[in-house]
């Protein structure tokens, strides 16, 4: 046990260093649990679900305040601590250690993440205790180190005290743990909530799963022994910091100076919801109970009295009993000091233990393809070992708080710390994860898991109140993927097949929309580019998909080189989306440049009478379409001629040359060629004319 001893106050002395906050390169940046080893087997497994709890406050009725005259005396000598495991029914008692020969002994505490803040606890030593004090920032150290206690006694449900003196433990009255009077039986069900005011739990709650007391107790009854030990199953004393416990033997320390009393009285006229603090000195000490002269209220029973020394607050007492004149608090001894340390030490891992806790993310409200604004998250080693090293997190996104590596993984990064014995390490993650745009609409936890190989894989994973709600506004968002066309080297004025997929990359349905197709000169689709058509596109469930094709004709007057085929969802904007910018898609292609002139025209006619001649003929093949043609003039049979008129429209198969004929002095002649759209000109067709004031045709 001496050896026991000592490693219960070498490992708690360590865990007083503070959390640091260094600056990490790279996503994270730090700042600062584990299970006992029973908690590997399936700590809390069959107890009831507390992330609600209390769900009905009202019928949690004060503890009543013994009265130690209806209660027989004790019995002589220490009693022995009894263990009992409230998911088996198994009870377990524990020897009485031999004594020490020391007069005082005492485990430290840690304050958590910020300094020490003192109410009352700086003014002169007073001799008698003050009256109750309403404290008003019960979240701050060392307040919110005390707990509220609901118990459940078969159908009976009551509020206490108590105090964290360990991570995972919590230091109380044997009567709100183990009932004499009514079940005769340890309790069903413990939820403890630290800085608990008026329904709010800014720590969360953690559960009893385990119960301790000394069978001086559970079996007599007495209120020499009328305290308890609570086993929790989330180490919370990590996010709250606890106090230190110790014992001393000698009567003056009691009556000769000030302990502080925090806890929660429910009894009128006080109603339970608040923290209340007195101190003073005890006015009577005796071997196992220590007394001061005033009157306690039901719900203050295990409430802890501690004394500051040395910026150090050490319990050395809970409030037991009383009557309406005094109140009594059960001192430690010796041998439950050496108890108390060995419930702790039975739960604490000789190899280094870290246990994800307190995700915290900002904002509880985010849109689906959008990262969050902030995350930090609490690692703690619950282990009496140290530490060093990298350690891999992967943060994932779950429709529930049980977070595992089935979730949807959004980001993985690293942090390196050193882990000293029963500390912790804050982690400021510098650039937060995005919520998948793929994600529906509801209520999402984001939670992290450690990947690492330590003494309890259970307790890496960011689990139930340790996991961080959030709401995403999913909503449909539609991109194009796999554009291709056939052939991808068009020659202007030709068809070309393109294909693609319409995909619906969010999570929400999307309605019916259109897909244009635009050529353009570059990869931004603007209004000068070049329409070239449409497809119609069916609504689509979240990561829906629709494939789509359609024979596109590039204009036949396009210049050679590489354009680029812009393919456009919801062209129209009929689906509102959660990106709007991600729409276009540009595909490269290759265009040639269209140069097979028309077929030269073979059946020119020539027809009229002076002054007028008709020109007529038949339109000409071409590989793109003729649009109009050049009527030339010809003066000579040697004259290369020249173009005497531009007649527009595939369509224009005719044209009278005014004043053509009856003129005595010269001959005329003509031919016509077509022009294609892409300004290719044919060559001269046969000639028609007129040669000596006659026509020729």
């Amino acid at each position: 046990m001496r050896l026991l001893l000592a490693l219960v106050i070498l490992s708690t002395a360590t865990a007083r260093a503070p959390s640091e906050t260094p600056s990490i390169p790279g996503n994270v940046a730090t700042t600062g649990d584990r299970p006992s080893a029973r908690q590997a087997e399936g700590r809390g497994e069959g107890l009831p679900d507390r992330r609600d709890f209390p769900l009905d406050p009202s019928r949690y009725l004060p503890m009543p305040l013994p009265d130690p005259r209806a209660r027989p005396a004790s019995p002589p000598g220490e009693s022995r601590a009894v263990s009992y495991d409230m998911r088996t029914g198994q009870e377990v008692q524990w020897q009485v250690p031999a004594p020490t020969g020391l007069d005082a002994a005492r485990v430290e505490g840690w304050p958590g993440r910020e300094s020490p803040r003192e109410f009352g606890e700086g003014v002169p030593e007073v001799r008698n205790f003050t009256d109750l004090e309403l404290v008003n920032d019960p979240e701050l150290f060392p307040w919110r180190v005390n707990v509220k206690v609901f118990m459940q006694f078969g159908s009976s449900y009551y509020v206490g005290s108590g105090v964290l003196v360990d991570p995972y433990h919590v230091l109380t009255a044997g009567h709100c743990v183990f009932d004499h009077g009514g079940t005769d039986d340890w309790a069903d069900d413990i939820t403890v909530v630290p800085a608990y005011e008026n329904g709010s739990q800014p720590f969360g709650n953690a559960g009893a799963v385990s119960l301790h007391s000394w069978t001086g107790w559970t079996q007599d009854g007495s209120y020499d022994h009328d305290m308890g030990v609570i086993d929790l199953d989330r180490p919370i004393g990590a996010l709250t910091g606890w106090h230190g416990y110790g014992y001393n033997n000698s009567n003056s320390f009691f009556t000769g100076n000030t302990f502080h009393n925090p806890g929660y009285p429910a009894a009128s006229p006080y109603n339970g919801q608040y923290m209340y603090y007195w101190y003073g000195d005890f006015d009577l000490a005796g071997t196992y109970q220590l007394t001061f002269f005033k009157t306690a209220y039901g719900g203050q029973s295990g409430s802890g009295a501690y004394h500051l020394s040395d910026d150090q607050r050490t319990v050395y007492a809970v409030l037991s009993n009383g009557w309406s004149l005094w109140t009594n608090d059960v001192r430690i001894t010796e041998s439950k000091f050496s108890h108390i340390g060995g419930f702790i030490a039975e739960d604490t891992p000789a190899a280094y233990d870290l246990i994800a806790m307190e995700t915290n993310i900002a904002p509880s409200s985010v849109t689906a393809g959008n990262a969050l604004i902030s995350m930090d998250y609490l690692v703690h080693n619950y282990s009496s070992a140290s530490w060093s090293g990298s350690v891999p997190v992967t943060v994932y996104l779950s429709t529930n708080n049980d977070i595992s590596p089935a979730d949807t993984p959004i980001q993985d990064h690293s942090f390196s710390w050193s882990f000293g014995p029963m500390s912790s390490v804050r982690v400021t993650v510098s650039t937060p994860p995005a919520i998948p745009i793929a994600t529906p609409s509801g209520s999402y936890y984001v939670g992290i898991i450690l990947g690492v190989s330590d003494a309890n894989a259970a307790n890496n994973e960011s689990d139930g109140q340790e996991a961080s709600y959030v709401w995403v506004n999913g909503g449909p968002d539609l991109m194009v993927q796999n554009p291709g066309t056939a052939p991808s080297t068009i020659i202007a004025g030709t068809s070309t097949i393109a294909s693609c997929t319409v995909r619906n990359q969010g999570g929400n349905s999307a309605g019916a929309s259109i897909l244009r197709y635009y050529l353009s000169s570059n990869t931004t689709y603007d209004a000068g580019d070049a329409y070239l058509g449409y497809d119609s596109v069916g609504s689509l469930p979240g990561g829906g998909t629709s494939s789509q094709s359609e024979t596109l004709a590039i204009p036949a007057g396009t210049a050679g080189g590489t354009w680029y085929l812009l393919f456009h969802a919801d062209a129209e904007s009929q689906v509102s989306e959660l990106n709007e910018s991600n729409n276009v898609t540009a595909l490269a292609v290759t265009v040639q440049p269209e140069n097979i002139p028309p077929d030269a025209i073979t059946d020119l006619a020539a027809t009229g009478a002076a002054p007028d001649l008709l020109l007529s003929w038949s339109a000409p093949w071409d590989n793109v379409g003729v649009v109009g043609y050049w009527v030339y003039h010809h003066a000579s049979l040697h004259d290369f001629g020249t173009p005497l008129v531009y007649l527009s429209g595939a369509s224009t198969l005719s044209y009278s040359v005014p004043n053509a004929c009856g003129d005595p002095a010269s001959n005329h002649f003509y031919d016509v060629r077509a022009r294609d759209a892409a300004g290719n000109v044919a060559a001269s067709s046969n000639w028609v004319g007129e040669f000596d004031f006659s026509v020729d045709p």
